[in-house]
């Protein structure tokens, strides 16, 4: 039972159900009510807890949990904390976590929008939407509802069909001749010969490379397995000629690194349009009319 009384211009309500008593101060008779009504529904079912939990905690703090406990799990960790710390610095942290709904977060798309690609968007959304599922699911948040389970998403069409020219080949290798970066023409040559993701090739070792089987070793796929790249002909003389690096990596370069050289070849050959993942696709192109099939 509820026991209301009016205690310096406010309400206080104690309510007892199952030997449990609790209390709180309303400004308002009807709001300390209300509260009474809820709350011992809540103990009734024995939701109490995971309701209270929900109205205690700031969205910014189930960031900060996530960020502890399941981004250092991923392998994109440091792009997602970077997602992470632009949100925590938003306004919608403060906000508590079982109060947001679908409308704020709808807001927050609209405001990422502008200025941002549609997939960097989803990114950022998705993200949102797993902290809640976690809380959910595991953290003891169960009566608490995703605001994002529904919401619109930026449609993404990032389909590109650019190869690299004959002619901006050529212009390209006349500009690496001139690079004080040893590694970099290496590592061009074989982005086109081994069509692999940059951070792939970047952080592939010596160790990697089986010349009897001719292929490579690049990471571990979705399921946790290693996957491997045939190596053709002209990637495993490359391999060959290669020098040896130090620290066990075939191009010991960062991205940072690849990606100043790339963008001062651009602007000294005057390339327009042309990305380091399109290297790639060229790649890949290249083989497709080698065997015969479609890409």
């Amino acid at each position: 039972m509820e026991n209301i009384r009016r205690k310096n211009g406010q309400f206080q309500v104690r309510l007892t159900v199952k030997s449990k008593s609790i209390s709180a101060t309303f400004p308002t008779r009807e709001a300390a009510t209300a509260w009474a009504v809820a709350t011992r529904q809540e103990l009734l079912l024995g939701k109490h807890a995971d309701v209270e939990r929900a109205r205690r905690h700031t969205f910014g703090q189930l960031l900060d949990r996530y960020s502890e406990k399941i981004t250092p799990t991923k392998r994109g960790q440091r792009q997602e904390m970077q997602r992470i710390r632009m949100l925590r610095a938003h306004p919608i942290a403060a906000r508590i976590a079982g109060e947001l709904t679908s409308m704020e977060f709808a807001d927050l798309r609209d405001e990422l929008s502008p200025g941002r690609k549609p997939n960097t968007v989803r990114l950022y959304l998705s993200l949102c939407q797993h902290v809640f599922h976690i809380a959910i699911s595991e953290w003891g948040y169960s009566t608490m509802s995703n605001p994002l389970a529904g919401l619109r998403k930026p449609e993404v069409d990032n389909a590109r069909d650019r190869r690299v020219s004959a002619a901006e080949l050529d212009l390209i290798v006349a500009a690496i001749q001139e690079l004080r970066a040893p590694w970099f023409p290496w590592l061009f040559f074989f982005a086109i010969l081994c069509p692999q993701r940059r951070g792939e090739i970047l952080s592939t070792r010596w160790s990697d490379v089986d010349f009897d089987l001719r292929r490579l070793r690049i990471g571990l796929g979705k399921d946790g397995k290693p996957r491997y790249a045939p190596l053709a002909p002209d990637a495993i003389t490359l391999l060959e000629h290669l020098p040896r690096s130090e620290d066990g990596r075939l191009f010991p370069l960062s991205a940072n690194a690849v990606n100043m050289c790339w963008k001062g070849i651009l602007k000294k050959t005057g390339i327009k349009d042309l990305h380091w993942h399109d290297l790639r696709h060229e790649g890949t192109s290249r083989y497709a009319l080698i065997l015969g099939k479609d890409i």
